[in-house]
């Protein structure tokens, strides 16, 4: 994810300056592209502004930079605003539809895990159009060529809770029928067929050892999902994934093997060519692509004779790619590896300059002082993204300072290793001796990851929000400087700037927002309810559906909803452990995602009904442990718990009921919490409905109701709308969906007796106490 300190090595001839006059307008570009990201999408106004502001600045030189600062974020905002009037018809379209359904022709860009591709839209029901999505189909789609189909493309919804980054994507497409590929010879993605040849060929070389060679050469994630938590632990995932460094390894690797026989700039213009083209069969990765662009703008500025300071480099990269996609900005890819040139830039000269005064020492003492320079500016790199890491993932780790000191030569042998190993046939004596050194340096690199992931100077799952993270960053930098400064330190600025970065860090917890409350969760149509009572006790009610929608035991621990979103929410949460889960039936919808609940928190108390701890499932969880440690409570009637000044009272099954169906034999219980009350009803039909009138009246009359069966009209009769009367109504369901829930009857029933509707399609739905 980050980039290495062994970046020092790109071609700065000398220790460069500070100098950096695109700096403060970028900064103000990019304050731009985040306010403007929620900006409509008719930017006249704001492009009639920021006119009026640079006809101003003429006029009024004392305020005239600050004027063309405010002008030039204003553009910003416009960048990030601006739609085609093809990509502006079709988001209206299926705002006021819900979905589209038309033929359409796509180009497939990349594959992503669990059936999920990239594809780029170029007609749609005739209109031509170039806009990103993803395309959801069970089945292989090559990447880089083109299929024709009838698609339903919809919104791809962001939820404001559960999605922690934004998306760069705006809509999603599902193939209805009529898939078929197509040759154009005039609109061949030359690079993704490039792509699929040389992800084949590693595969056929490399075998079971192919992973890492994909992960360097086409930033396959197969390795990366394979070792992130060890890599991760040791610091070292910015090994395996496409990024500065490998750029820089790349670089030198052409420009020896270029000027073996070409001129200076006859070789560097090859490697231009070069560089973009590894940058395009990355998709253009943020790493990939600054690293690309910071050599190719060292390389022309030198040819004009002009030397730029690195920051002002850096500048120039960064408007590159935000002015071509902006939405880059938002990716914690991209904000890491800027972070660390810059601070690479700070540092590197100090360090050159240092080297440079022991030139007349020994070689054994200047292996020396390299290595300490090495161990300090890496030192330095892993403290500075510390905040930024602890912010977007819960985790950091300086165990990458030793972890790197062998890391980075071995990758500077597998990456060569994982080129030459694809020359020639696997069966060729010299290519298998290619093949043989790669799986060995691999071997090497997995030992030495192993070794240092055991290292203790590590966090995880330790989130920062947003005002710490800058308050720490602020302390840090500052630090920095303080150490380096050679000259008596300016007290004046730098303990108001430690005050402040104080406050940022202390005092924001005192503010934060109660952590208590009810999240039904947008889950798609299934269930999963999490209660946070005053007392701080967690309740899991179901757990959304499995990555195989009809059977909850052949669910994995991976690509479930809950593995994909639940757990991640929780840890960032701060959430170690669930005092109870409540398991209402063991449909896929409601228990599919138990592997990764029950693999991934302790849970104290299992809430389930007797049937289903006489189920094949229970005796599946059984068998893979999950629920050893756990207190295993039955409900087979009538009962009442309390946990603190919260109680729950089980209304369903009882002693005198018999379910025929799982949905029949769905817990449903009534929640009190202070002066409030709360009724959840699995997945109950009408005659289920009509027994909890007959027997519990005044318990189901609450103030809220977690409606039946995701919105059914099996479910939700007036009859019984009209006993539970509820203030509001949650209804769990993905929209569209297959058996159209919610059914209008359902909607007209709520309605009628004033009840104010919230579905998760729209986002999790969360109550506070």
């Amino acid at each position: 994810m980050t980039n290495s300190s062994a970046e020092q090595a790109l071609p700065l001839a000398k220790p460069q300056g500070s100098r950096a006059p695109l700096f403060w307008p970028l900064l103000f570009w990019c304050l731009g592209l985040y306010f403007g990201r929620s900006w409509p999408a008719n930017s006249l106004p704001l492009l009639g502004v920021a006119s009026a502001l640079t006809l101003l600045a003429i006029f009024l030189p004392k305020l005239r930079l600050w004027l063309l600062l405010s002008s030039v974020m204003l553009a910003g905002a416009i960048r990030i605003s601006t739609k085609s009037p093809a990509e502006l018809i079709l988001e209206n379209t299926i705002s006021q539809r819900g979905n589209v359904v038309q033929t359409a022709t796509f180009e497939v860009k990349r594959e992503f895990s669990n059936n999920t591709y990239e594809i780029k839209l170029k007609k749609l029901a005739g209109v031509k159009l170039q806009t990103l999505m993803l395309l959801y189909h069970p089945k292989k789609l090559d990447s880089g060529s083109l299929y024709t189909a009838v698609l339903k493309v919809e919104k791809l919804k962001q939820d404001p809770i559960l999605d922690f980054f934004p998306t760069r994507y705006k809509s999603r497409a599902k193939i209805d029928h009529n898939l078929m590929k197509i040759d154009d010879e005039v609109s061949v993605n030359y690079i993704g067929k490039l792509r699929s040849w040389l992800d084949a060929r590693i595969q056929k070389h490399a075998g079971d050892w192919a992973p890492f060679a994909k992960a360097l050469l086409l930033s396959d994630q197969t390795a990366k999902g394979q070792y992130r938590d060890t890599l991760r632990r040791g610091g070292m995932l910015h090994l395996i994934v496409v990024s500065g460094l490998h750029v820089l390894f790349l670089y030198s690797l052409l420009m020896l093997l270029f000027r073996s026989f070409l001129p200076k700039k006859i070789a560097e213009l090859l490697f231009i060519v070069a560089g973009l083209g590894f940058a395009a069969l990355n998709y253009w990765s943020a790493p990939a692509t600054r690293a690309v662009l910071m050599l190719i703008t060292f390389i022309v500025s030198s040819w004009f004779g002009r030397r730029l300071s690195a920051l002002q480099v850096l500048s120039i990269c960064l408007w590159i790619i935000t002015l071509a996609a902006p939405q880059q900005l938002f990716d914690p890819g991209l904000q890491l590896s800027f972070l660390c040139m810059v601070i690479i830039t700070i540092a590197l000269p100090e360090l050159q300059l240092k080297k440079w005064q022991k030139n007349r020492i020994s070689k054994i003492k200047k292996a020396i002082f390299a290595t300490r320079d090495y161990l300090v500016l890496t030192s330095i790199v892993s403290l500075a993204i510390l905040p930024l890491n602890l912010y977007h993932f819960g985790s950091g780790s300086l165990n990458g300072v030793v972890g790197n000191l062998v890391g980075v030569p071995l990758m500077s042998i597998i990456l060569p290793l994982s080129i030459l190993m694809l020359i020639g046939s696997p069966s060729n004596f010299i290519t298998q001796a290619f093949i043989s050194s790669y799986k060995l340096a691999v071997w090497l690199f997995e030992r030495w990851m192993l070794i240092v992931a055991k290292l203790p100077f590590h966090v995880e799952h330790f989130w920062l929000d947003l005002l710490p993270a800058v308050g720490l960053s602020l302390f840090l930098i500052t630090f920095y400087f303080w150490i380096k400064s050679q000259k008596r330190p300016n007290w004046s600025l730098y303990i108001p700037i430690w005050l402040i970065a104080l406050a940022l860090i202390i005092v924001p917890p005192f503010f934060r927002v109660d952590n208590t409350g009810i999240w039904v969760f947008n889950c798609g149509t299934a269930d999963c309810t999490l209660i946070i009572t005053p007392d701080k006790h967690s309740i899991l009610v179901d757990t959304g559906q499995g990555s195989k929608m009809w059977d909850a035991k052949v669910s994995d621990t991976h690509n479930s909803w809950a593995a994909r979103k639940l757990v991640p929410w929780l840890k960032r949460k701060n959430i170690k452990r669930l005092d109870s889960l409540i398991l209402t039936h063991t449909d896929a919808d409601h228990a599919g995602g138990i592997p990764a609940i029950a693999s991934s928190l302790p849970i104290g108390r299992l809430i389930i009904t007797d049937e289903t701890h006489s189920s094949d499932l229970w005796d599946h969880w059984q068998s893979q442990g999950w629920f050893s440690d756990s207190e295993i409570l039955l409900i087979t009637d009538t009962l009442s718990i309390h946990q603190g000044k919260t109680r729950l009272k089980f209304l369903h099954p009882d002693k005198d009921y018999v379910g025929t169906s799982e949905n029949n034999r769905s817990i449903v219980f009534r929640m009190d919490v202070k002066d409030k009350s709360y009724l959840f009803t699995g997945d109950i039909e009408a005659k289920d409905e009509r027994w909890l009138i007959s027997r519990y009246p005044e318990e189901i009359d609450t103030d809220y109701l977690k409606v039946p069966h995701h919105g059914s009209k099996s479910s939700s009769t007036d009859e019984f709308i009209y006993h539970v009367s509820p203030i509001e109504a949650w209804i769990s369901v993905g929209i569209p969906n297959r058996y159209k829930f919610p059914h209008a009857s359902t909607i007209q029933t709520l309605q009628k007796y004033d009840a104010e509707i919230k579905i998760t399609n729209d986002g999790t739905v969360y109550t506070s106490f």
